[in-house]
């Protein structure tokens, strides 16, 4: 039975796919003591550690797996935050090489996300894959797909692969059709993780879920049908008159159409191309909005939307799969449910993940959820781990 050790194995996404394929465990280690008392839950006591890696934990260690899989940190290299090339949780990529450098396993199995690729953020890629190449290993980057795995989720991450003999990556695993988020929605009361909350019909996010129909969002710096505007829901956000949502209209395609910067994807609008468009009126309606807090000035002669919210309440549409499940998937302000006046449940997110319903999260639905979503799916896991055992074991 090939054995391997976990790194950032959070609540055991990589290591469930490594069980089904018949992988034994001879130690995961997490900083996260949340995430390790799920991962002990379901697979046994003690069998993961809480243990911060970000040093010397396993240097001297006496393990000699044959594989070494880990999913350290994204959030330094994720699109979606800052991207602060000098976040201290870039390093923790490296991690993983020092200790198989020490252990000498077989393979060596890194995760992570995409932008781990791009800009100066790809130095730490670069050198764990130098590094590995230094010490005997043969290495290929590959792109995997929550698709390719028949989940039901558009899902892109990218895995390090060093073997110590020579080998062609596995084909690309592609679905015959995509699977939608209906198939994964029917759970009965009393599974695990599964506790559906109405939001309240009269607070401040029940009322803007009203008017979001399946695959709509809210967002202000989009046109078409997808994207509900702020003034399209005057009970929330306040009454505009058809003069000034013509011109908020106006201001929105103006703001994209006119680049001043090279960045970003939208700049504030100079007070002459708006008064190009409303003459006169330009004063008053600007004066109305920047009251009622929809525009908001910027230096002395430019205007801009208040709030973009792209992006924000979106609900999903049933028969589409699902958008990539991340730690806010189950936040209602982040994503609804297709039908409902709700957020997704745990359960309904690791579903989407490939987590059998048998698999029970512990900790608040806050730490559920961020567990669920730092989980490599269990699918892909597996898909991988066949392909190794086959191929390079």
């Amino acid at each position: 039975m090939p054995s391997y050790v976990s790194l950032f194995c959070g609540c055991g996404g990589i290591d469930l796919g490594l069980h089904l394929a018949g992988y034994d465990c001879l130690g995961a280690y997490d900083l996260d003591h949340t995430a390790v008392s799920t991962y002990n839950h379901n697979f046994g006591p003690r069998r993961a550690l809480v243990a911060d890696l970000s040093g010397n934990y396993l240097t001297s260690s006496n393990l000699r797996p044959d594989i070494v899989v880990a999913g350290p940190p994204c959030q330094g290299f994720s699109t979606i935050g800052p991207r602060d090339p000098k976040d201290v949780r870039n390093q923790l990529l490296l991690k993983p090489v020092d200790f198989a450098v020490t252990a000498k396993p077989k393979v060596v199995l890194i995760e992570n996300v995409r932008g781990a690729l791009s800009g100066p953020h790809s130095q730490y890629w670069r050198r764990a894959t130098s590094r590995l190449r230094r010490n005997g290993y043969t290495t290929a980057t590959l792109e995997v797909a929550a698709l390719g795995a028949d989940l039901a989720q558009i899902r892109r991450r990218i895995v390090l692969v060093a073997s110590r003999s020579h080998f062609s990556p596995p084909p690309s695993a592609t679905p015959t059709t995509a699977r939608s988020l209906r198939s994964v929605l029917d759970i009965a009361s009393g599974v695990p993780n599964h506790d559906p909350r109405e939001l309240d019909p009269t607070s401040r996010a029940g009322r803007i879920a009203a008017h979001i129909g399946p695959g709509q969002k809210l967002s202000n710096v989009r046109n078409g049908s997808t994207s509900i505007h702020t003034w399209d829901i005057p009970d929330v956000f306040g009454a505009v008159t058809s003069a000034e949502r013509d011109f908020l209209q106006e201001l929105l395609i103006l703001r994209r159409r006119n680049r001043v910067r090279k960045f970003g994807d939208a700049d504030p609008v100079s007070y002459s191309n708006l008064r190009s468009c409303f003459g006169s009126s330009t004063s008053r309606l600007l004066t109305s909005l920047l009251q009622k807090q929809y525009v908001r000035q910027m230096g002395p002669i430019h205007y801009d939307l208040r709030a973009t919210f792209n992006g924000k309440f979106r609900r999903l549409h049933p028969d589409r799969p699902a958008h990539c499940v991340l730690t806010k998937f189950c936040d209602p302000t982040h994503f609804l449910h297709p039908f409902e006046r709700r957020g997704f449940t745990i359960r309904e997110a690791a579903r989407l993940q490939g987590f059998p319903d048998s698999f029970r999260f512990l900790g608040s639905p806050t730490q559920q959820a961020v567990q669920v979503g730092n989980a490599v799916p269990p699918p892909v896991a597996l898909f991988l781990a066949r392909w190794i055992r086959a191929e390079l074991l």
